[in-house]
């Protein structure tokens, strides 16, 4: 049985990760911020949420793609990867980064499971708002197919539930479904080019709709802000990001809303007989 870290020494391993990203990218000249919770978490609590242990990073377009050729050059170092959601390089929807010393519960969906972090692109948007309440609609539609076809029939809150994906997830992967989302959803985020409006947002992989939408102007100049005693990067407007993603962000959700994954994770090569 394997010897399961402890909560904060996840923590600790995920901050290495995040930290080692960073210099990554400052070696290679990519630009890249803070997103979702974790964004969140350096601005509320100067480090994760209490409750939360995922580490998520955004690029924009050009720089993800770079990032893509480098993954695919085989220059990471050794126990370290980078593997697209989708399986499929020409359409990774979005990266993870893996750290291959630490091995997690396969319950968790993760590139073969290990502990990784979450990198997404970042598109150009329109400013019209119908027009990009279609994108994120159709972006929504895309998202729910391909988590159905990535879905565990082991996991489901009722019987019921469980059957269905038994029976109809092997149909809709054996139709293409997956393969043919995935270049949907690629495409359609590749539709409105990074810096040729005034507005960005991660659209493969955006799950607050429109409100993923902020200024282009927050990747002029990125800021330094504190995660867990380190200064990492964030785009600029992180303000008026965090807004459209979570209402009034520093008022702390109710108790039963902080969810907590709870990762179970041990290292490769410490593992009990």
């Amino acid at each position: 049985m394997p010897n399961y870290l402890t909560p904060n020494e996840v923590k600790a391993e995920e901050l290495a990760m995040l930290v080692e990203f960073g210099d990554l990218c400052k070696r290679e000249g990519l630009r890249y911020s803070l997103a979702g919770g974790t964004l969140l978490g350096a601005v509320r609590h100067k480090g994760f949420i209490p409750w939360d242990d995922d580490i998520d990073v955004s690029m924009p377009r050009l720089d993800f793609d770079s990032l893509v050729a480098l993954a695919r050059s085989g220059a990471l170092p050794i126990n370290r990867s980078l593997e697209p959601y989708s399986g499929n390089w020409e359409h990774p929807v979005f990266l993870k980064y893996i750290n291959r010393n630490i091995a997690v519960d396969a319950h968790y969906e993760n590139g073969e499971g290990f502990l990784w972090m979450d990198v997404t692109p970042v598109e150009g948007l329109p400013a019209d708002e119908k027009e990009l309440a279609r994108i994120y609609k159709r972006a929504g539609r895309l998202q729910r197919i391909l988590m159905f076809c990535k879905a565990d029939s082991k996991e489901g809150k009722t019987r019921l539930k469980r059957a269905f994906k038994r029976l109809f997830v092997p149909v809709v992967n054996a139709v293409g479904a997956f393969d043919r989302s995935i270049s949907k959803l690629d495409d359609l985020g590749r539709g409105c080019v990074f810096g040729s409006t005034p507005w960005v947002g991660c659209t493969v992989w955006g799950l607050y709709g429109t409100g993923e939408r902020y200024s282009y102007s927050g990747w002029e100049e990125t800021v330094q802000l504190e995660f867990e005693g380190q200064k990492l990067n964030a785009i600029s407007c992180w303000d008026a990001y965090l807004s459209g993603l979570y209402g009034d962000y520093m008022q702390l959700p109710p108790e039963d809303k902080r969810i907590t994954h709870e990762i179970k994770a041990w290292r490769t090569n410490d593992t009990e007989k």
